[in-house]
């Protein structure tokens, strides 16, 4: 007699951190659902790269020693967010008794790994919120008794000393998120205390999200524009729970002030300026604005560009300010800069999870970024990074940053030339001290020329030709190389290219320009 086959593998790689947007609507409450049906008595396999299980035989001890070390792939795995599709797909096509073992799933998962009182095994608040999310969609979709303890045990790692935001902490996205997901548990389990305690932390932490001209204290341009939309998120949920709330209006007043500040992170191609953890998202505009330049010294972000509407305008972020935080990286002192419609020098984008770590090494410090330093010396993390001088007169915007990021006095001067195409940087360190200047090319240009001496490069993108000139003593190009690591640029956490990195060398004073034509 024939039988039927047992559906393929679930593939849950690719899953988004988090859907912040549930729908009131049950066949959309988990978020998107598994390609693959899961019909009622056929194991339900997963296929998390590069670890294959099946749904109710997970081994106890994973939850304490994950097969896998990969910090992505732990918060993935410990937060059962694998779970969601499998049960949207279940309840969406009422296989009753596959949504059950996904919900046996979660139960099994607290029965044999409660929570420690630490961080532990998944019991971190990052971990924690996610797994709560999943927890929520699947009360929504079955109204199962037995998750409310499991609901209970996550919330209870936000309302602890592990909860991500103050006092313990910054405010960060993580409590957000945190509170916003314990709202959406307090609607499903009634839980009017819940509501109220987390309503009145994200009153008291809006106004210490963003510095006073609406810039993220994230350091990240996605996290900017992530982080203004989960302000405007809370400022609904207020809203939805006490709508005569005088503090609805401060908080969406803060989240529009950073919206502007996204328009300003949107470059002239309409995709986000990359700077921090971050990636190429969508952004937006303000193509009635005629202001040219945005500096926020709180932030450290200098934004310069000649129009809202020219899709081939120059433009520039220079990043300053404050030592390193959350999802920032090593850039301070460096420049990004586009022009004539395309990406020329660019920092490293969001990198890829390796269990050995060299790519988030790499895109975290200052070699992957366009930045300078003095031989032999190591970054003080303490430091700052100072804007001294500048003067925003058409067709040239020019700035002066002062650090002594390695110990030595350090001073850049940047001008950048609308009509000229142009940009000229002259790092001067002190003591005539040998230095490093490294720049990161899109992954679109490609070298066409060098010149014997290496002070003069040339690469092509398309019809555009792009000139390098130095006064340094001379050039290095590395590209796509994996000892040391250098020359990459990770579109996403799960993807690298290789792009141009150009080392000048100098002593003292050296003079970089860059034309494109």
């Amino acid at each position: 007699m024939a039988t039927t086959p047992s559906p393929p593998p679930h593939a849950v790689a690719g899953l988004t951190e988090l859907d912040l947007l549930p729908s009131a609507e049950l066949s959309l409450r988990c978020g998107m659902h598994a390609v693959e049906p899961v019909p009622d008595g056929h194991p339900i396999v997963v296929s998390l790269p590069p670890m294959t299980f099946t749904l109710g035989k997970v081994p106890a001890a994973w939850w304490k020693t994950p097969p896998y070390p990969d910090p992505a792939w732990r918060l993935q795995f410990l937060s059962l967010a694998w779970l969601r599709p499998l049960a949207q797909r279940a309840y969406d096509d009422n296989q009753k008794q596959s949504l059950d073992a996904v919900v046996e799933q979660v139960l099994t998962f607290h029965r044999q790994n409660p929570d420690p009182g630490d961080d532990r095994y998944g019991w971190d608040e990052g971990t924690a919120l996610r797994r709560l999310q999943t927890e929520n969609c699947l009360y929504a979709l079955t109204r199962d008794a037995r998750l409310v303890a499991a609901i209970r045990a996550d919330v209870a790692v936000q309302y602890s000393s592990r909860f991500y935001g103050p006092p313990a902490h910054a405010v960060h996205n993580h409590g957000i998120m945190a509170d916003l997901f314990v709202l959406e548990a307090a609607d499903l389990l009634r839980r009017t205390d819940w509501r109220d305690r987390s309503i009145a932390r994200l009153k008291s932490e809006a106004p210490q999200a963003f510095t006073a001209a609406g810039t993220s204290k994230e350091q990240s341009s996605s996290y900017h524009v992530f982080n203004v939309a989960l302000w405007f998120r809370v400022a609904d949920a207020i809203s939805r729970y006490h709508p005569g709330d005088p503090g609805i209006a401060a908080v969406r007043a803060i989240a529009q002030r950073g919206d502007r500040v996204s328009a300003w992170l949107t470059e002239p191609d309409g995709l986000l300026t990359v700077f921090g953890d971050a990636s190429r998202d969508k952004g937006v505009t303000r193509s009635t604005w005629t202001t040219r330049t945005f500096r926020d010294d709180a932030a450290g972000v200098v934004v310069g560009r000649w129009a809202w509407k020219d899709p081939g305008t120059s433009y520039y972020v220079i990043r300053y300010g404050p030592p390193r935080w959350a999802h920032g990286q090593q850039d301070r002192g460096g420049i990004t800069w586009s022009a004539l419609g395309k990406r020329i020098l660019v920092n490293p984008g969001r990198p890829v999870y390796d269990a050995v770590g060299n790519y988030r090494a790499y895109a975290a410090n200052p070699v992957g970024h366009n930045v300078a330093w003095p031989s032999g010396t190591t970054l003080d993390t303490t430091r700052s990074v100072l804007v001294t001088a500048s003067n925003i007169r058409a067709p040239w915007h020019q700035w002066a940053t002062t650090d002594a990021l390695f110990g030595v006095d350090h001073v850049r001067r940047t001008s950048i030339g609308r009509d000229a195409r142009e940009l000229l940087v002259t790092d001067t360190f002190g003591g005539a001290a040998a230095f490093e200047q490294v720049w990161h090319l899109d992954p679109s240009w490609t070298l066409s020329s060098r010149s014997a001496d290496t002070t003069t490069l040339v690469f092509r993108s398309t019809t555009r030709t792009l000139t390098l000139t130095t006064s340094g003593t001379g050039t290095a190009l590395a590209h796509g190389v994996t000892r040391p690591t250098s020359g990459w640029w990770f579109p996403d956490a799960h993807h690298r290219l290789a792009a141009y990195q150009i080392t000048v060398r100098g002593k003292g004073t050296a003079t970089t320009t860059f034309t494109i034509r």
